[in-house]
């Protein structure tokens, strides 16, 4: 138990009140409060107190309405008091908790008057890393990782190819407007040397200095990519689902794919086109018009699969045109790239390796994932990922020449859509389309000028690599 003492009393409160005005700033509806106390620390310790030495002028009484700590007593007279703040449970959180409470006395006129205490709780040791890897390219560079959490910590990698140059902390004050959160923002600045070979890889351990809170980030570090051309390329189809929120088979039909996928892992990548009239959050990308136009919809929802093959409701045609695929249109084309967030930017560096010179389209699709929003007939909780949320190339692509046997390398970089909801939730999709037909004997038949010939998923602040079948 600790303990602080202060006096309250109408010359106390008149000179606190020069310094913090809080008046009308009770949350407790009680008096107007004209003056800020001491700030009372808690450790994250149930059952612990902290006993408080007071003196008052008049009589006075607590207002508490707060359920994570108790006050006792409530009310006195005047002359000298102790009261103890005892907190209840412990606080799990990375976070101070935090409250207040009032104490009322009279002032010379004979006017209620209140002078607010704020409570804060201790916290629980630890970091806050939403994503404990990062991607850089294969050049040299100074390179900041960020996270957050409320310890000071020393970074030590296990590599001789990143150095730790400086760890800088910010943090904010408090609700009593005086004292800083232990929970900080931190900043590792690092210097990585280039990488001339293949893929590798960093751990660097955030050591606390509590000596107790420990953590480990990841560097990944791209390298010069390289192509086996005598390989077959892994073949991924695209499914362009056409859907909308107030559409009930639309979900019927994701559970479609979903088992799709379940059956072929890894063959097919789709992503969620919403028309405009669906709920904004999940339909701002008004490009999806320009595709909806090309497509022709004749219901919802509309399948376009390699875009050869399109479809209307949810018919399950989607295992036997993976596998249609894969053995009769095997992919030309293998993709592989780093993709980061830099300056509000995504940046993407790009490599494409084909096994033939051709003319081709290469369109970068901007996915969101995890957004929790209303589904027809699956109710308002549903989970919507692969949203198409923009485009970094023009409609249907950017033409880029491909010449046999070689890894074309090509860079891009479009400003983060306004309408994102969350920046960690976002990937790549990279179509590669090629001029040509291919007759499914599978679904009906489309014909829209070009087929994919592949796709790769490539997540925002990290890497994907050139896949072969085995």
């Amino acid at each position: 138990m600790s303990s602080f003492r202060t006096i309250i009393g109408s010359m106390c409160v008149l000179c606190t009140f020069a310094l913090f005005s809080c008046e009308n700033d009770n949350p407790d509806g009680g008096p107007d409060i004209t003056s800020i106390g001491n700030s009372i620390y808690l450790p994250n310790e149930a059952g612990a107190s902290v006993s408080v030495d007071l003196e008052f002028d008049t009589d006075w009484f607590i207002s508490n309405k707060t359920t994570w700590f108790t006050i006792q007593p409530l009310s006195g007279v005047a002359g000298p008091a102790t009261i103890s703040v005892a907190v209840l449970e412990d606080n799990p959180d990375l976070r101070e908790k935090e409250a207040s409470f009032v104490i009322t006395t009279k002032d010379a006129s004979g006017q209620d008057v209140g002078t607010q205490y704020y409570v804060i709780q201790d916290v629980t040791p630890g970091f806050n890393i939403a994503n404990k890897v990062a991607a850089v390219n294969e050049t040299a560079q100074t390179y900041t990782f960020t996270l957050e959490g409320n310890v000071k910590y020393e970074a030590v990698p296990d590599v001789d190819w990143v150095t730790i140059n400086s760890i800088t902390y910010d943090s904010t004050k408090l609700q009593d407007n005086q004292t800083y959160s232990k929970y900080m923002v931190s900043h590792i600045e690092m210097s990585i040397e280039a990488n001339t070979g293949d893929v590798r890889s960093a751990q660097i351990a955030l050591q606390g200095v509590d000596g107790e809170t420990n953590e480990t980030i990841e560097i990944s570090q791209y390298g010069e990519i390289s192509a086996d051309f005598k390989k077959d390329f892994y073949r991924r189809s695209f499914l362009m689902k056409c859907t909308a929120t107030w559409c009930g088979p639309c979900g019927t039909a994701s559970n479609q794919i979903h088992a799709a996928e379940g059956q072929r892992p890894g063959r097919m990548l789709w992503s969620a086109f919403y028309t405009s009239s669906s709920y904004g959050e999940l339909a701002e990308w008004t490009g999806v018009n320009n595709y909806f136009n090309t497509v022709g919809i004749s219901g919802w929802p509309t399948m376009v699969f390699n875009n050869y093959v399109s479809w209307a409701g949810a018919t399950d045609y989607y295992v036997k045109l993976i596998d249609e695929s894969v053995a009769k249109s095997p992919a030309s084309t293998n993709i592989a790239g780093i993709a980061a967030i830099n300056s509000g930017n995504i940046e993407l560096g790009l490599n494409i390796a084909s096994k033939e010179t051709m003319d081709a389209n290469v369109s970068i699709l901007i996915l969101e994932d995890s957004v929790e929003h209303y589904q027809a007939a699956q109710g308002n909780n549903y989970i919507h990922n692969n949203i198409a949320r923009g485009e970094m190339t023009q409609v249907w692509g950017d033409k880029i020449s491909l010449t046999a046997n070689t890894i074309t390398k090509l860079n891009y970089s479009a400003a983060i859509p306004s309408y994102i909801l969350n920046q960690d939730n976002l990937h790549l999709y990279v179509i590669v389309y090629k001029e040509g037909k291919f007759v499914s004997s599978v679904a009906p038949n489309a014909d829209y000028g070009t087929i994919v010939d592949n796709v790769a998923d490539i997540p925002v602040n990290g890497f994907t690599l050139f896949e072969y079948e085995e």
